[in-house]
């Protein structure tokens, strides 16, 4: 592999965990709000 294909690579990776971060607070507000109704239980909680 060559340098800059390894460099392509980490910043498709850096862009992947940027948009991640970007979705997160959504999920977990979500499972909170899934928390507090009572709704899921049992089920597993996606915080990340």
């Amino acid at each position: 592999m060559k340098d800059s294909e390894v460099l392509d690579g980490i910043e498709k990776s850096l862009e992947l965990l940027k948009s991640l971060r970007d979705l997160e607070p959504r999920y977990i507000s979500s499972d909170c709000e899934r928390a507090k109704n009572g709704l899921g239980k049992g089920e597993k909680v996606n915080t990340f």
